[in-house]
């Protein structure tokens, strides 16, 4: 059965592959066509690919007439079963000053053929260029690529998956674009972009569903470094960073199935994402502000749309397999939320809750040992998928902040992976959380004024509530300690809600 995660490892070989087009795998040497064809061809053995190929010699021209890339399946159980990439037309043109000009075809076709255990696809596709040019040149000891575009358009046009043939499966359009690779002792890369279009059309799990994804993002600026310039470097001592920056963005996401539509759209004022990794751990951060967001679907009556201000994310953690657990964290900042307009009207009729943005905070802290799939890497290669067995999770602060009322936390947990919990499909816990609210009894009865909470409920609350809180005085202040034992039962202020 399909999934879009698949993709993934012959996505990451066309990468490589395709770099060999854009000319960004050749290490430092003098530079002649056929020095540069050689070095790109130990590159790719390095990596594994097997080459073939046709040149043919033209006055100061080495043209690739036909090249065909092959990475063959490896020697694991789950490993892909195999890539191929077929450039045709490919020319290295001899400039003067010793100046080497890589330039391509109109049209650049390439097909891919993998299986992953029992589930087989196959793509082709092409990559499009207009007004390419790249021109390479060596200054102090690194080769340096300075290359231009008026577009690059790769397209991936046919995905068979399960012997059911799908059109049009993923466009990207990067248009005006300009930038440099300088390879040396490392590989840094920049890169400016007027703006990319994407559109992905791909079949859900279960292949009876689909998912639509499209947008746009303008005025992007990308720049990073490999240490060392490898062009499938991968794994402990290799360093990565990837920096983005983005003027404004827009995204429409679609889930359909026989019966029912679901639609996300959202538009963003602009914001950053940085990668960085050693090859054992990789920490992200992204930044967006200024998001609108709408959501549409055949279960609800009406559209949701509001906004939030701005939108932090940072997740920090291993993303390889290791017998140890090793530290991890994510934090996650939502502020100036603003939610949608029949929010307001639906709980507050009266208008007597402040209406002032709300706003969201977690910092979740621990130790987990990261799982390992396929290429000995964990999943999708992000902390932030969770991938991995947790042993200890912190929730080192949380915070709920809106209609004049506030909701904060600070909890530990240790996990033992090896023992099912009996609350759910997670591992067996024992821990602590403790929580503090202010303002919540004065948010209670304007619930109550307002008829959303019926006030027999209100006025039967101050009976109830030494049970779940305990009030600080006569403030607005309560607070709750929340006990896992180890045994699982579950202990709100030292008595036993669930035995």
């Amino acid at each position: 059965m399909f999934h879009p995660r698949r993709l993934l490892p012959a996505l990451r070989a066309f990468g490589a592959a395709g770099a060999l087009s854009l000319g960004l795998v050749a290490p430092a040497a003098a530079l002649s066509p056929d020095e540069l064809w050689q070095a790109w061809q130990d590159q790719l053995e390095e990596a594994g690919f097997t080459i073939t190929a046709r040149i043919l010699h033209e006055d100061d021209l080495l043209i690739l007439d036909r090249l065909a890339l092959t990475l063959p399946r490896g020697p694991e159980p789950d490993a892909p079963r195999g890539f191929a990439l077929e450039l045709r037309g490919l020319q290295l043109r001899q400039l003067a000053a010793g100046l080497v000009q890589v330039e391509l075809p109109a049209a650049l076709p390439f097909s891919v053929d993998t299986a992953r255990g029992t589930d087989v696809w196959r793509g082709q596709g092409r990559l499009l260029q207009d007004k390419f040019v790249m021109r390479v040149h060596e200054a102090e000891d690194e080769l340096v690529h300075d290359f231009t575009a008026g577009a690059l358009n790769l397209s991936l046009d046919e995905l068979v998956t399960d012997g059911v043939a799908h059109e049009d499966a993923v466009r990207v359009i990067a248009e005006d674009l300009s930038g440099s690779i300088r390879i040396g002792d490392g590989l840094a890369r920049r890169t400016e972009m007027r703006s990319v279009l994407y559109d992905i059309d791909l079949p859900a799990a279960d292949q009876r569903d689909r998912v639509r994804v499209s947008g746009r993002m303008e005025g992007l600026e990308a720049a990073g470094r490999t240490d060392p310039p490898a062009i499938a470097a991968a794994g402990p001592g290799v360093s990565r960073e990837s920096h983005l920056t983005y003027a404004s963005g827009q995204m429409q996401a679609e889930l359909l199935d026989e019966e029912t539509t679901f639609a996300l759209s959202t538009a963003s004022g602009g914001g950053t994402l940085t990668a960085m990794s050693d090859g054992s751990r990789m920490e992200v951060s992204a930044h967006n502000r200024n998001m609108a967001f709408a959501i549409e679907g055949d279960a609800l009556s009406l559209p949701l749309s509001g906004k939030i201000g701005d939108l932090g994310l940072k997740t920090a953690g291993p993303v390889t397999s290791d017998i140890a657990p090793s530290p991890f964290s994510l934090d996650l900042r939502l502020t100036d939320v603003t939610p949608p307009d029949m929010f307001w009207p639906f709980i507050d009729p009266k208008g007597a809750i402040p209406r002032a943005p709300l706003s969201f905070s977690a910092s979740i802290s621990g130790m987990k040992q990261a799982a390992e799939v396929g290429e000995g890497v964990a999943l999708a290669d992000l902390p932030m998928t969770g991938a991995g067995r947790v042993v200890r999770l912190d929730v080192d602060d949380l915070s709920l902040t809106g209609a004049g009322a506030r909701i904060g936390g600070k909890g530990s947990f240790t996990l033992d992976p090896s023992q099912p919990s009996r609350f759910g499909p997670f591992p067996k816990a024992e821990g602590r959380l403790d929580l503090r609210g202010d303002g919540l009894i004065a948010l209670l009865e304007k619930l109550g004024d307002s008829g959303v909470i019926p006030s027999a409920l209100v006025l039967a609350a101050p009976l109830y509530l030494s049970i779940f809180a305990e009030q600080e005085g006569n403030a607005d202040i309560l607070t709750t300690i929340l006990r896992l034992t180890a045994n699982e039962s579950l202990q709100v202020n030292g008595r036993t809600l669930i035995p």
